[in-house]
């Protein structure tokens, strides 16, 4: 997203920090994602849903380290533009898909998955709009398949 103009009034943080060079937006980093990709104990051929794939770096992380199928969905056209231009650029098309759409409306997207990967994405939301997310997210699981999130909490701390 270099060299884009942002609107901070309706910007979203996602899109204010990727405008500002931060390439990974997860809570934990890199660190977290690659731990939960490791405990997922994922099998070639898999099929993952990821929600919120911005520029795909995990989609296109998932695939070559571990030879499954993503599709990831994600809601910014910029996002997927770039995300589709670096699947192409990995040689990865066959492989992962990003589709341009809603996290709240999954039906919309063919077949079951063995995991549905969603990295910060609950914590942003609504008690009303995580239920909804968490409800689409088993309609898209197959029978015993993983639901893999990572999440930010944020407390306070009193001091005396």
């Amino acid at each position: 997203m270099t060299n884009t103009i942002l609107n901070f009034q309706t910007a979203s943080g996602h899109e204010v920090l990727a405008a500002a060079g931060k390439k990974y937006l997860r809570p934990g980093g890199r660190i977290a994602t690659d731990k939960l990709f490791e405990w997922a104990n994922f099998q070639p051929g898999e099929r993952v849903l990821e929600l919120g794939s911005s520029f795909g770096y995990s989609a296109i992380a998932l695939a070559k380290s571990y030879d499954v199928k993503v599709v990831g969905v994600e809601k910014n056209p910029d996002s997927v533009a770039c995300a589709r231009a670096n699947i192409c650029a990995a040689g990865l098309e066959n492989q992962v898909e990003i589709i341009e759409g809603n996290i709240f409306n999954l039906e919309t997207i063919p077949g079951k998955f063995d995991y549905v990967l969603a990295e910060a994405i609950l914590t942003m939301q609504s008690p009303l709009g995580k239920a909804k997310i968490l409800a689409e997210i088993y309609n898209r699981l197959k029978p015993g398949g993983k639901f893999l999130s990572h999440e930010l909490l944020a407390s306070t701390i009193r001091r005396k």
